[in-house]
């Protein structure tokens, strides 16, 4: 089983960006984990909860990722599921109280959710903590017991508690939404945004797609993952790879004011968890699923750029210039992938692509696609001139 690839499959007749329906089936498959696996970390245990804001215009049919997340989670019915309007003082109401589950399952003890939002705009009632207190729920490797008081609703104490948010927006109104202490406070350091200009497919839906949408057929697997319980074990690889980018990532210089970069580390981990169970049940780490996390993450980050971001390292543009064509010519030719992740923090996606366009135009880089993966290769005149040197 593929989850991820088989839910894109099931709706690539769909206009909703690709990105946004596999993060839909991300964040389902950490609410249905919850508090069940980990990673230990030795000094805290590592839960695999994510925060993730889908980003894009209005028209980008964004919302429909929403609406996917929650049939997933729903037909397993093992955590609360929480969405609409509604004020933190109620979100920790219900989470500190137990609940049925939708389907007739067991009653839910634990302080577990899936906060799930079409519009995160409208998610929540405006109140000055509430960015504050979705922050530290994020922390649930440091949290057993989280207790609030409000005039409102009295003292709430909430057991083990793990939340996983997926939002949708667009810069404009989540600029208006978030208050500036979101930005540097943390928030947005623990939240993956997911930044999308272009619809995945133009398809009026006037017709029935060849392939079913069947959120359902999914059920018995996901069933499958809800009982798995205890410590994720890594593999040698898996280890090693992490370990060797770990050692370089945390040397670099960023001054990032968000501190997405000094959080990257765990949430590739909790990510590569989530890939993990997304194709297997053994509960081990293979160096596949820390490669396809990180690739994941790279270029999804890379986008995270503007309203919330500002540069990750004081670059000039020629510096960045010069950063991109010397990492081609070391090696030729080299996917753009490949750039992102070597040159993280110092040139983004965007960067990326207008520098690619200026050194084709002059004729330094050639561009080609294989695999759906895009190559750069420096030319012949480059060459030459690199022999001569």
């Amino acid at each position: 089983m593929d989850l991820i690839k088989e839910l894109l499959s099931m709706t690539e007749e769909v206009e909703t960006p690709a990105s946004f329906i596999r993060y839909a089936g991300y964040c389902a498959i950490s609410a249905i984990l919850k508090r069940n696996v980990w990673l230990d970390k030795f000094a805290y245990k590592l839960y695999p909860n994510i925060y993730v804001l889908l980003i894009a215009d209005s028209g980008k049919a964004k919302g429909f990722s929403n609406v996917i997340a929650s049939r997933l989670v729903d037909s397993v019915g093992n955590t609360r599921l929480i969405s609409g309007r509604n004020s933190i003082q109620g979100i920790l109401k219900e989470l500190s109280t137990a609940t049925t589950s939708s389907n007739g399952g067991p009653p839910t003890l634990e302080s577990t959710c899936f906060l799930n939002s079409g519009e995160f705009v409208n998610f929540l009632i405006s109140d000055p903590q509430s960015i504050s207190i979705l922050t530290e729920l994020y922390d649930s490797n440091y949290i057993t017991k989280y207790t609030s008081t409000f005039r409102s609703t009295g003292k709430e104490t909430l057991k083990d508690p793990y939340v996983v948010l997926l939002g949708s927006s667009n810069e404009t109104l989540l600029r208006d939404a978030l208050p500036d202490s979101a930005t540097e406070g943390g928030f947005i350091a623990r939240t993956i945004l997911v930044k999308e200009e272009k619809k995945r497919t133009i398809n009026p839906l006037t017709r029935a797609p060849l392939k079913k949408i069947d959120t359902l057929s999914l059920t018995p697997y996901l069933k499958e993952i809800a009982k798995l319980r205890g410590e994720f074990l890594w593999t040698s690889a898996a280890r090693d790879f992490y370990e060797k980018w770990y050692r370089d990532f945390a040397t670099r210089d960023f001054s990032d004011r968000t501190g997405s970069s000094n959080r990257l580390h765990d949430t590739l981990l909790k990510m590569s968890i989530i890939v993990s169970v997304s194709k297997r049940l053994d509960q081990k780490l293979e160096l596949s699923d820390l490669q396809e996390a990180y690739d994941e993450l790279i270029i999804t980050k890379s986008k995270e750029k503007g309203i919330f971001l500002g540069p990750s390292v004081k670059t000039d543009w020629a510096l960045k210039t010069k950063s991109v064509l010397k990492f081609i010519v070391d090696k030729e030719k080299i996917s753009r992938l490949r750039i992102l992740q070597h040159l993280y923090g110092i040139v983004n996606a965007e960067d990326l692509d207008k520098i690619v366009e200026n050194l084709t135009q002059v004729k330094y880089i050639t561009t080609s696609k294989e695999d759906k993966e895009v190559f750069y290769e420096i030319t012949d005149t480059v060459k030459e001139k690199l022999k001569g040197e």
